[in-house]
Parts: structure tokens; sequence; C-alpha cells
């Protein structure tokens, strides 16, 4: 009876030690010398950052003051007011729950000095980037950030936005849905994502709207006159497996610019992808006023495929414009930039195509078929 009683004790003294020293590790963390004690710690495992008042109570809340990342040109961002939030309990049903990850400011003043060119990787098995393996699920309630403010080099002017989101890893599978919205001037982008790699399937819709003169409108060359009092507007939903997925695109500047857009978007492995399309495009604003009348808008179909050996095959790329139509079927070498291609051109009225174009446009003279020149022939030494 008295060894099983020591053999007992012994145990108890096994479990009860560990737990008392997590706790009282625990306890000093959460004391002023042990949270400065973690600061340097990071510090010194991360070159660069550097932490500013750090809080708990830990392990189920963990903030800071500031917290700066700098490389050798300085301190390229800023996060101020963050905290990540805990609900541990959750563990006991299997998943690593974060009730919050939040930041009342990120400044990100410049992108980071460019590194060591890192090698190529080897292409995988599958198209869709792969999600880590974990024992358990992980659920991200809240995703907030106050001002997210990118300095001029980062976009080419600044800006500054919130963001807001939520997130959960489950499965092999992840569910996300992002809410950006600008503060300083009007756009909003919002993104609903379902990736599922092991089932090789991504659903994903993607909106964008931007006032007249926006960050985006930006990037495109304007027309003679600017773009004046145009938003902008995008729409797409994507949704299938990476050999075939179903895509629908809808954007547009105002009235007078657009793309609309749906078929099937497929990619493989080793980098190569091909689509097949239909839709319609005005640009009228961005056209010379004397083709405007024959060129838009423009009707256009496309069946293409380019492979990782950058040969594309054309199976169909046909345009219907006022003026007629341009069909084009064959074979393009980007490497060696040799062509096959067949090229059909049909005039509504050759006459008056021939008299709006200008010298050198194609007209109702111009090839049908284009191809690679031959090689020319040995000479033999006499």
């Amino acid at each position: 009876m008295r060894i099983v009683k020591w053999v007992m004790g012994a145990l108890a003294l096994l479990i009860l030690v560990p737990v008392a020293l997590l706790a009282g590790g625990l306890a000093w963390v959460n004391t002023e010398g042990g949270r400065e004690f973690l600061q340097r710690q990071a510090a010194g495992f991360v070159p660069g950052l550097r932490i500013e008042g750090l809080r708990g109570p830990l392990p189920g809340r963990l903030g800071f003051a500031r917290l700066g990342y700098a490389d050798a040109e300085g301190e390229w961002v800023v996060l101020e007011d963050g905290q990540v939030a805990l609900d541990l309990t959750a563990l006991l049903s299997g998943t690593l729950r974060v009730e919050r990850l939040e930041a009342a400011r990120v400044a990100l003043a410049r992108l980071p000095a460019a590194g060591p060119e890192a090698p190529p990787t080897p292409p995988g098995e599958t198209v869709l980037p792969s999600l880590p393996s974990l024992p358990v699920a992980v659920a991200l309630d809240r995703l907030a950030i106050g001002r997210i403010e990118l300095g001029a080099p980062v976009l080419g002017q600044a800006a500054v936005f919130a963001l807001d989101g939520n997130a959960r890893l489950e499965s092999g599978g992840l569910l996300a849905a992002l809410d950006l919205r600008r503060l300083d001037a009007e756009a909003r982008a919002s993104l609903n994502l379902a990736l599922t790699p092991a089932a090789d399937r991504l659903s994903a819709r993607l909106t964008f709207d931007e006032a007249p003169g926006g960050l985006v409108a930006g990037f495109i060359p304007p027309p003679e006159g600017g773009w004046g009092e145009a938003p902008l507007h995008l729409a797409m939903t994507l949704d299938g497996p990476a050999s075939g997925a179903a895509l629908d695109l809808r954007a547009g500047i105002g009235e007078a610019v657009g793309l609309q857009a749906s078929g099937m978007v497929r990619a493989t492995p080793d980098g190569g992808f091909g689509a097949t399309l239909r839709g319609e495009a005005r640009a009228a604003p961005l056209l010379p006023a004397e083709l405007r009348p024959l060129a838009m808008p423009l009707g256009f179909a496309l069946d293409a495929d380019l492979p990782a050996n950058r040969r594309l095959a054309l199976r169909d790329l046909s345009l219907a414009l006022p003026a007629g139509t341009v069909t084009a079927k064959g074979g393009v070498d980007l490497g060696t930039e040799a062509l096959d291609l067949r090229l059909v051109l049909a005039l509504v009225d050759p006459g008056n195509s021939a008299r709006c174009c200008r010298p050198g446009w194609p007209g109702p003279g111009w090839p049908r078929r284009r191809r690679s020149p031959a090689p020319s022939p040995p000479r033999r030494s006499t």
C-alpha cells in the first residue's frame, strides 16, 4: 500500500511540476520584465524587427503599441496598436480560433529592398497553390485594419485604405472574404474565395468600383481630354478546376469604354495556359475619330493554348467590326517568332474602309496568309 501511495505521489509530482513551471513562466512573461525579454528575443531572431509596448495577457492575448521592420535602406513598414486575440477553449474541439487580428494603422512607405533572386520553383502536380496541412482547423473570425497608408513609391501615388475580412482553413480547403475600402477617395473592392487544392477547384468572385480619376484609371492611357467623370467598375467570377474554369468578366470606365467576356480558362502545372472566350469590347474614345465608326463595337471569339514551350496554338480568333470581319488560325512560335497563320479579312464596304485607312494599313489587298520564310539551301563549294 505504501508503494502504491509512493507511485501515485511521484506521478502527481511529475504532472504538477511542469504545470507549475508553465504557470510560473506565463506569469513571468506577463510582467514588464518578461515582455521586455520577449521583445529583445524577437529582435534578435528577426534582423530589422523592432517591437515596442508588448502587452498581454499571454497566451490568449498578444498586443503591441508599435512594430517596425527595416532593411539596409531604413524602416519600410510600421504597424501600430496591433492585437491578436485567441479563443484557447476552442482547441478542445479541434479548432485554433483567432477571434480578432487587428491593427489601428499600417504604414507601408515603400516596398522592401530586393534580396537575392530565389531559384525557380519546379512544377508541381497541381496548378492551384497548396495549403498547409494542420492537425486542427484554423478560424479567423475578424481581420480588421483601420488604416493602411501606402506611400507614393508603392502604387505611383499615395493612398489610404481600410481592410476587413474573415477566413477559415479546414479539411484541406480555404474560405475567405475580404473587403477593401479607400478612405481618401471613393473606391471599394471585395473578394469571396473558396479554394480546395486537393479537388483542384477554385471559386472566386471579385468586384471593384472606383470614382472618376481614381488609382486604377491612372494606369490606363486616357483618351484626349482625359476620363472626365467616368467611374470604373469591374466584376469577375471564376469557378471550376484548373483544367477548365468558367470565367465571366465585366469591366468598364463609364459607358464608352468596356469589356465583356465569358467562357473557359485553363492552366497546366508546367506553366501552360489557354482560353476559350467570347465577348465584346468598346474603346471608341481611345481611337482616332475617323476609325471609331468602323472599329467599334468589337465582337471577338478566341480559342487558343500557350503551352510551356511557348508555341501558341491558335485554333480560332474571330473579330467582328462594323467595317467587316477578321479571322485567324494557325500557330506562332514565340521563341523564334516563326509564324504559320491563315488570316482572312472580309470588308463590308471595301471602298469606304480603304478611304478611312491610313497609308500602310491593311486594305483589300492585304495578304491572307503569312508563313515564316523557308531557310535558304546551303551553297556547295566548288
